[in-house]
């Protein structure tokens, strides 16, 4: 009697699981480099200002680079609202790649971007169109990336996926940033931190950023265009674009304000301590 061998499955699971750590790599690693990116302008700000908005006091120039990343915020609501509809009517992955590629293409050209002094208020409106483009990309990431999760998650697993992706990998963005930038003050002098080590940490996010865009093409497309476009797509229950409004409104209004203010920390806090440091120093060599 012939025993036929039955093939394992264990290499077909394997497979499967290598698959989704790669996919989650590529997702979450997205997220996690577009908030890095996001959030090391805020950790810069206190040393950059200087370079693209001079003035006699230095308080004056870090509100004018404060003023720069406050307007990325504004960039983000059109973001999601702009690019958001054109993912669920086109494609989801090529959403996620041009906006990575958006954040990751800006902090390369921040760190080589000349200043005022070589070219003006153009360097200032240059840095200004960057993270306006940034908030747009970043905008665009977060409610994608996000449907993406769920659409990709095992079942059961919908939100395990969704909290790692949109709370993990953003908060591991956020503390990469403050490491590198850590990092690199550690390691230079306080005079070519202000001269130009600034730059580095914006360097490193766009190089990061090339291994995420090869990581991102691993991610599958996800089937939401079958899903939109079905038959009984009549049956569904239609809301008025009134109610919808009225609906984010309340959902969102209060967490969103609550989810801005770590944020708006993160970028305020370096440029406090640096001020005054400079302060203490100040009172410290008078006395």
């Amino acid at each position: 009697m012939n025993i036929i061998a039955q093939p394992s499955a264990v290499p077909v699971q394997l497979d499967k699981q290598t698959a989704n750590k790669r996919m989650t790599a590529g997702l979450g690693g997205g997220v996690a480099l577009e908030w890095y990116d996001w959030n090391v302008y805020g950790v810069m700000a206190a040393f950059l200002s200087p370079h693209f908005f001079p003035s006699d006091d230095p308080t004056t120039s870090l509100l004018a680079g404060l003023a720069v990343y406050g307007a990325g915020f504004c960039a983000r609501p059109l973001g999601a609202v702009l690019l958001g509809p054109v993912a669920d009517r086109i494609s989801h992955k090529r959403v996620m790649l041009i906006s990575v590629t958006a954040m990751a293409v800006c902090s390369l050209l921040i760190s080589l971007l000349p200043t005022y002094k070589d070219l003006g208020v153009t360097a200032a409106i240059a840095l200004l169109i960057m993270r306006l483009i940034q908030g747009f990309a970043t905008g665009a990431e977060a409610g994608v990336a996000n449907a993406i999760a769920i659409e990709l998650a095992p079942p059961g697993k919908e939100g395990r996926y969704l909290g790692l992706i949109g709370g993990t990998f953003i908060q591991l963005g956020s503390l990469g940033s403050s490491l590198v930038a850590f990092l690199v003050s550690a390691s230079v002098a306080p005079e070519a931190m202000r001269e130009w080590a600034w730059r580095i940490p914006f360097a490193v996010g766009g190089v990061l950023g090339l291994l995420i865009i090869y990581l991102r093409t691993t991610v599958p497309e996800t089937l939401i265009n079958r899903a939109m476009h079905r038959q009984d797509e009549s049956s569904r229950i239609q809301e008025s674009t009134g109610g919808v409004w009225k609906t984010l409104w309340s959902v969102r209004a209060g967490p969103g304000c609550l989810d801005s203010a770590p944020l708006d920390l993160s970028g305020f806090l370096p440029g406090y301590a640096e001020r005054g440091a400079l302060r203490f120093c100040r009172c410290v060599g008078r006395a």
